[in-house]
């Protein structure tokens, strides 16, 4: 079932005309944090009531279930615990199917501004995420780290760029309002923003989600189109041709196709960028019916991928001024000039 009937094959012609840089070289970066090796439990929290609650379970759990919220210091603030919770319990009270529906037709007109990458992470400078409040710098520094690590490891040009973007999408604060969950200051509501994802259309996961006792307030859960297994999805319909949870997720994912840059990028760039939030499938292992041929591969590209967005937000600050000439040379080949937002 193709999201708004669209057929989301991209096109991935080796014809694709792009800019070239003399900075496009995959030299050795300045900043090169120590990676935590894949697949450690590392940087998967449990979200607990409170910090005493963490202190005293910090070495064991009597749940499988892990917050996807990413490494970083708690430094025993009960107001972080709290904070978190409160954000995923908005998301379940107000992320519906007819939400998702009513954000797409929102935002998908990209008439918001025209915008070159580099402005866009100008406008998120003082932005703070809500559901991820461990970090303090501003995004582009996150994004650099991100990118940075992917680099030291000697990944394609493309993965680069899509860490330097692929949280880009939270711009919609610039526009959005709190009553849509798209509050700008981590004390507003950011529920359609950050925070792992999901499938609309169809029943929560409770083993594969965080805090899935909040799942129970999802209205849709009370509606039998919705509270299915599949829901209103076709068994093997394809990962990418679900409905999912609004957030920046998604919006990037939709602009980069909206302004005709998915053709300079491989299927899996694109997957990463829609689906790097969607914890419960890549992490938790839930919604494997509805995968079709192909999606393996996604999956491999998403955890690969996610091993340094966790464990990227470093103590250490990169060099902007040294390192965005090289960035800059890929948003040139990537997604370059004035974008629609």
């Amino acid at each position: 079932m193709p999201i708004n009937g669209e057929d989301n094959e991209v096109n991935t012609s080796s014809n694709t005309t792009t800019t070239s840089s003399s900075n496009s070289t995959n030299a050795a970066p300045a900043f090169a944090p120590t990676l935590i090796e894949p697949g450690k439990e590392t940087g998967k929290f449990r979200v607990y009531a409170n910090a005493e609650e963490e202190e005293e379970n910090n070495t064991t759990s009597s749940s499988s279930t892990f917050a996807s919220v990413h490494n970083g210091p708690r430094n025993g603030k009960t107001s972080w615990a709290q904070g978190v919770r409160k954000h995923y319990e908005l998301m379940r009270i107000h992320q519906t199917y007819d939400f998702v529906e009513r954000m797409e037709k929102k935002w998908f007109t990209f008439d918001k501004a025209k915008l070159t990458i580099k402005e866009a992470f100008t406008l998120l400078d003082d932005y703070v995420d809500s559901a991820d409040p461990d970090i303090n710098v501003p995004n582009v520094i996150h994004a650099l780290q991100t990118a940075e690590a992917i680099r030291a490891a000697n990944k394609p040009e493309w993965m680069q760029l899509i860490g330097l973007i692929h949280d880009l999408g939270k711009l919609m604060c610039q526009w959005g309002t709190k009553e849509d969950g798209q509050g700008r200051r981590v004390d507003e509501p950011q529920y359609a923003l950050g925070g792992d994802t999901w499938v609309v259309g169809c029943q929560l996961p409770d083993e594969a989600m965080v805090l899935p006792e909040f799942n129970k307030l999802n209205p849709d859960m009370q509606n039998p189109l919705y509270n299915t297994a599949n829901g209103i999805y076709t068994p093997g319909c394809g990962i990418m041709n679900l409905k999912y949870a609004f957030g920046h997720d998604e919006y990037m994912y939709r602009m980069v196709i909206h302004n005709k840059c998915d053709k300079n990028f491989p299927h899996e760039a694109l997957a990463i960028l829609r689906l790097h939030s969607f914890y419960p499938w890549h992490t938790g292992n839930a919604y494997k019916q509805f995968e079709m041929e192909g999606d393996d591969k996604f999956l491999l590209a998403i955890r690969d991928f996610n091993q340094f967005d966790l464990y990227s937000k470093a103590s250490e600050i990169p060099d902007m001024e040294t390192l965005w000439p090289y960035y800059q040379g890929l948003i040139d080949k990537y997604v370059p000039g004035k974008l629609d937002w």
